[in-house]
C-alpha cells in the first residue's frame, strides 16, 4: 500500500514538473529573440540556465586565452598576475552592467562606455574585438548544446537571442563588420580560430593565472582535478593552443557523462528556478554614497566588499578612473 501510494506521488510530481517546464518553455517561445534579445539572454544566463551558463562563459574566456595576439597584450599588462581577482572582478561586472539593464539604460550605457574607455588604452585590431565578442555568443551556444537538455526550439531561440544582444553590444563598441546572422558569425569565428588559434607561451601563462581564480571557490583536495576535468571539455584545437595536455579517454568519457547526468535530472526532475533565485549580480539601487554592491562574491573575491563600486572606476587603477568615453554608431 505504501509502495504504491508512494509511486503515485512520485509520478504526480514528476508529471507538475514536466508540465511546469513546458509553461515555461511556451512562454518564452512566445517572446520574439530579435525584438526581445535582451530579455531572453539574461533570463537563461541568470534564471534557467545558469550553472552551464557561468560554465560555458568560463570555458569562452579560455578560449579567448588561445590567440596570442590577445594572450600576448594580456600578458603584458600583467593585470592577471597582479591583480587576477580584480581583473576578473572587474570584467564580470562591467559586462553584468551592460547586459542586466535595458539597453540605452543609464548604467548599460556608462559601462559600455567605460569598456570602450578601457580599451581605447590598448593596440587591439577590429578582428580580434569580433573574435571576442564570438565566444560570448557562439561558444556558449555551442556549449550548451552538447551538455544541455534543453528543447532544441527553446535551444535555437536563446540562440538567436544572444547573437542579437551581443551584436547590439559590439556594434555600441564600435566593433566593425559584425556579421547579420548568427551562421555567419559562426563561420567567420572558425575560420579565424584556423589561422591564429596556435600555441604561445603567454596563451598558457594567462590560463594559468585564471585557473588560480576558478580553483579558489573548490575545497583544496579537488582543486587538482579542475585543470584536467575542464579540459575534457575542450576541443583538441583549444587545448592544443593552451598547452595544456589531453586528458585520458575515460577521464573525457567521465566528465562527458557527468555533465549530461546533471542536466538530464534538473530538466526531468526539477521544476523551473523561482524568480527569487535568479543569479543576478548587480543590484537595482546603489547606496545613499553612489556605491553598488555586488548581490554576491565569485570565487571567493571580495574586492569590492563591502564598499561596493562605480561604474565609471572598475578596470584596472592606471587607467584613469572616473573616465568614461563616447558610446559609437549603433547604439
Amino acid at each position: 500500500m505504501y509502495f504504491v501510494l508512494l509511486l503515485l506521488i512520485i509520478l504526480a510530481y514528476l508529471f507538475v514538473v514536466r508540465r511546469l517546464n513546458a509553461a515555461l518553455k511556451n512562454a518564452r517561445l512566445v517572446l520574439d529573440p530579435k525584438k526581445d534579445c535582451l530579455q531572453l539572454t539574461v533570463d537563461m544566463t541568470n534564471l534557467v540556465l545558469p550553472i552551464t551558463a557561468r560554465a560555458a562563459l568560463e570555458v569562452s574566456l579560455l578560449r579567448t586565452f588561445a590567440i596570442p595576439s590577445i594572450s600576448k597584450l594580456l600578458a603584458a599588462t600583467r593585470q592577471f598576475e597582479k591583480e587576477p581577482g580584480k581583473r576578473y572582478e572587474d570584467t564580470e561586472l562591467i559586462i553584468r552592467e551592460i547586459v542586466e539593464h535595458a539597453f540605452n539604460s543609464e548604467r548599460s550605457d556608462k559601462a559600455i562606455r567605460r569598456l570602450n574607455f578601457i580599451h581605447g588604452h590598448y593596440k587591439i585590431s577590429n578582428d580580434d574585438f569580433l573574435y571576442v565578442l564570438s565566444t560570448f555568443c557562439v561558444a556558449p551556444t555551442n556549449f550548451v548544446k552538447r551538455f544541455e537538455w534543453t528543447p532544441l526550439e527553446l535551444h535555437d531561440h536563446y540562440k538567436l537571442a544572444g547573437f542579437y544582444t551581443w551584436r547590439k553590444i559590439g556594434k555600441r563598441m564600435g566593433i566593425k563588420g559584425i556579421p547579420k546572422t548568427y551562421d555567419e558569425l559562426d563561420r567567420w569565428a572558425e575560420e579565424y580560430e584556423r589561422k591564429y588559434m596556435v600555441f604561445a607561451d603567454t596563451n598558457r601563462a594567462v590560463a594559468d593565472a585564471a585557473y588560480v581564480i576558478f580553483e579558489r571557490w573548490l575545497p583544496w583536495p579537488v582543486r587538482p582535478f579542475l585543470r584536467p576535468f575542464s579540459s575534457a571539455v575542450f576541443d583538441d584545437r583549444m587545448r592544443h593552443a593552451l598547452g595544456y595536455p589531453k586528458p585520458a579517454a575515460p577521464i573525457v568519457a567521465l566528465v562527458h557523462f557527468l555533465l549530461k547526468v546533471r542536466s538530464f535530472l534538473a530538466w526531468k526532475l526539477l521544476p523551473p528556478r523561482p524568480e527569487w533565485l535568479h543569479h543576478r549580480r548587480t543590484p537595482k539601487d546603489a547606496d545613499a554614497d553612489g556605491f553598488y554592491h555586488p548581490l554576491y562574491t565569485k570565487y571567493n573575491v571580495n574586492v569590492y566588499c563591502p564598499r561596493g563600486y562605480k561604474i565609471e572606476d572598475l578596470g584596472p587603477a592606471h587607467v584613469a578612473p572616473g573616465k568614461l568615453s563616447e558610446l559609437h554608431a549603433g547604439s
